[in-house]
């Protein structure tokens, strides 16, 4: 059976090096990784404590589009509050992708942010969004 420190230093080493931190909730019954970034919205992911393998449920996880928009995030974001802010709003009030696109143009356009991040916010989305 894999134990959740080694769930745990699988995800790491495949997130860490994005700038993504990891912490373990452990219990009896299952154990949850939770997951912050600069970039993102804090977001949790449990795993049944009887399962023999996670391996599926970790491939299946790290496959999310939060993870692959971050990793493609622009090397230098001076207003990361900002953005993480807005991709909050947009997952909070399930905004359509169509007004965090406008949003972003916006931002550029006066000035606010730069051209990198309004690109990278409109691709990115809302924070833990599947579309």
């Amino acid at each position: 059976m894999e134990t959740p420190d080694a769930v745990l230093a699988n995800l790491r080493a495949s997130l860490e090096p994005a700038g993504w931190r990891l912490s373990l909730v452990d219990t009896a019954a299952f154990f949850s990784v939770e997951f912050e970034h600069p970039l993102s919205t804090p977001f949790t992911a449990s795993f049944r404590r009887d399962a023999s393998n996670h391996s599926e449920a970790v491939a299946r996880l790290l496959a999310r589009h939060e993870f692959s928009a971050v990793a493609a995030a622009p090397p230098i974001m001076a207003n990361l509050g900002l953005i993480r802010n807005l991709r909050a709003a947009a997952a909070q009030r399930a905004w359509d992708a169509s007004v965090l696109i406008d949003i972003a143009s916006i931002l550029y356009q006066d000035g606010v942010l730069s051209e990198e991040e309004a690109d990278w916010l409109a691709a990115a989305g809302a924070s833990w969004s599947e579309s």
